[in-house]
């Protein structure tokens, strides 16, 4: 099968997937198929932004369901020098949402890598 028919094949399971993964409230299961699907885009030659955005912000809406009202951006080692101008440390997930953070506009990787890390307040001590 040429690589384009696969290439097509996999984005309609992705999209029926997204479907299962959209009602069910199942925020990681996004994130992760919305960056399958940029990566598909990227081996294309085309712009997959939009799509490491929406997992981006799958990404932020799993922490944000866990009470986790703060985040802070982690970078790659070999992040591109606009988004390790981004880093602006702690920041909350609402203020978050309202701009958009990840990807950083001007990122100079197809398939930025860049992620958010939960706060937490207190740590918990592990069980003995």
């Amino acid at each position: 099968m040429p690589q384009k028919k696969q290439d097509d094949k996999k984005w309609a399971e992705l999209n029926d997937k997204l479907l299962v993964a959209i009602v069910e409230h199942d925020w990681p299961a996004m994130k992760s198929i919305y960056y399958e699907q940029a990566l598909i885009l990227k081996k294309e030659s085309r712009d997959a932004f939009r799509f490491v955005h929406e997992s981006a912000k799958m990404e932020l809406s799993g922490i944000q369901g866990k009470t986790i009202e703060q985040v802070e951006i982690i970078f790659p080692e070999d992040a591109c020098s606009v988004c390790k101008s981004a880093a602006k440390g702690i920041m909350t997930i609402s203020a978050l949402q309202e701009k958009s953070q990840l990807p950083v506009a001007g990122c100079e990787h197809p398939s930025c890598r860049c992620s958010y890390a939960p706060v937490l307040e207190e740590v918990v001590p592990p069980l003995l």
